[in-house]
């Protein structure tokens, strides 16, 4: 499965959970170069509904930076699918500056 159709399986209030734990984490990581507990916590309770079979130890550091990378990503796609613009409609000028010329706006006749 790829990152883009896991993130698109995590909606509404899980979703902001897993953000949330990511943000405060990064913030704890940033200050005192530790993980923070809860928001780990989180993290691989989300791995464990996502991937059931593939069991994740938190006590294993290379499993902690392994499961941390993975929300990273998938939160990327989250802010990836933000950030692009929905399709506009395109609506017509009502007028041009060759079209008010045209029509003699703003001219002297």
């Amino acid at each position: 499965m790829k990152f883009q159709e896991i993130a698109k399986t995590i909606k509404g209030n899980e979703r902001k959970k897993i953000q949330d734990a990511i943000k405060e984490n990064q913030e704890y990581m940033r200050n005192y170069s530790q993980y923070k507990q809860q928001p780990l916590l989180v993290m691989f309770v989300g791995w464990e509904k996502l991937f059931p079979t593939n069991k994740q130890d938190i006590k294993c550091s290379s499993c902690r930076k392994a499961v941390l990378k993975f929300w990273d990503e998938i939160n990327k796609e989250w802010l990836s699918e933000k950030s692009i613009p929905k399709d506009k409609k395109k609506t017509k000028k009502s007028s041009t500056l060759s079209g008010a010329l045209s029509k003699g706006v703003g001219t002297s006749k």
